[in-house]
């Protein structure tokens, strides 16, 4: 259920404990994703809510009722834990990507998005020895970047090895920061071209050299 379907479904029952935890759960993913947009009708939701005449008057009749601070609670406690999971995975991620950027396993990694999919095929993209390829294989399926498959006859060179989707999205990162690192390389070559080109340039501000001057 999207995120909008789900305040529409609370918003039919506001003061069903179901979906107020419901919504609490998703709230703690939806906090992470930084979508305001989301999180501003979230709470126009829960303000309507309050507002309705069976809910207030629960509110004020129970407020002290064991029943009304349990499920009060079991909602926040559901938010939170939403909200700390969906932290820890980008924690986690970060520190993959971290990872994944030193060799050999990002050569791997690139090999495997490139199409080579045995140990023996990815060494050679690599450029390396197949000891060396079937380590970094064995450590990226350790951490969930790469899903390996049944061997031939039993034969672990010729294991089939392809991405999972969290490597994919790593070797996607990995692309980008290389491509922002050319693009910024490029544009500091190019402004070092224009400054040597200016200097040999006559013209305003310019002045040319004596002998030319004199003749």
């Amino acid at each position: 259920m999207e995120f909008t379907e789900l305040i529409a479904w609370f918003e039919q029952a506001p003061a069903d404990p179901e979906r107020l935890r419901a919504l609490a759960s998703s709230l703690g993913l939806e906090l992470t994703r930084r979508r305001g947009d989301h999180l501003g009708a979230a709470m126009a939701a829960l303000g309507a809510a309050m507002r309705a005449p069976d809910v207030a008057r629960a509110r004020v009749a129970d407020t002290a009722s064991t029943g009304f601070r349990a499920g009060y609670l079991a909602a926040i406690e559901d938010l939170l834990r939403a909200f700390q999971a969906e932290l820890g995975e980008e924690d986690t991620e970060r520190e993959i990507l971290h990872y994944a950027k030193t060799e050999p396993y990002k050569s791997a990694l690139i090999a495997l998005a490139e199409g080579a999919e045995t140990p023996t095929e990815v060494a050679l993209t690599m450029g390396r020895h197949k000891s060396s390829a079937s380590r970094a294989l064995a450590a990226l399926r350790e951490a969930g970047l790469v899903a390996g498959y049944a061997a031939p006859d039993g034969n672990e060179r010729l294991r089939p090895h392809a991405l999972t989707r969290r490597g994919k999205r790593i070797v996607d990162e990995l692309r980008a920061g290389g491509a922002r690192r050319g693009d910024a390389s490029r544009t500091r070559s190019s402004s070092a071209e224009k400054a040597v080109a200016k200097k040999r340039t006559p013209g305003k501000g310019n002045r040319a050299p004596a002998a030319a001057r004199r003749g």
